[in-house]
């Protein structure tokens, strides 16, 4: 949001990425899960979110959804072609550059929120 060019080799050993964008619930209602792992693992992980929309769409949604992220913007297009989401929002993780989690779509209930959070939580571990 602030300009930054962003390149994934200058990512730490292990990346989140969560590409979003303002879909209501469904994509930001795991913000606060995710600002939680952002607490606790913030100096040995990356935290990257990736979004289409507006700096000021983006802004106004983090106003009432705050997201700890480093937050990034590409084109719609270019999310099209790169076909790296099934539906939003979706999370990755890479560990050295290879892919060890992704999951898309939404919504999730608190239920799956905790579960998919214990799922984040040991593919940090076990790659720390």
């Amino acid at each position: 949001l602030n300009g930054e060019i962003f390149n994934s080799s200058q990512t730490k050993k292990i990346a989140f990425y969560y590409f979003w964008y303002d879909c209501g619930e469904p994509c930001y209602g795991q913000f606060q899960v995710l600002n939680d792992l952002q607490k606790e693992y913030g100096e040995k992980v990356d935290f990257i979110s990736i979004t289409y929309q507006k700096k000021a769409q983006i802004t106004a949604v983090l106003k009432g959804h705050p997201l700890r992220f480093n937050h990034y913007i590409i084109s719609q297009n270019e999310l099209e072609i790169s076909k790296i989401s099934e539906g939003y929002p979706t999370a990755i993780i890479v560990v050295n550059g290879v892919v060890t989690f992704c999951r898309s779509g939404g919504p999730m209930n608190l239920q799956m929120m905790s579960k998919t959070k214990d799922q984040y939580i040991e593919i940090i571990n076990q790659s720390l």
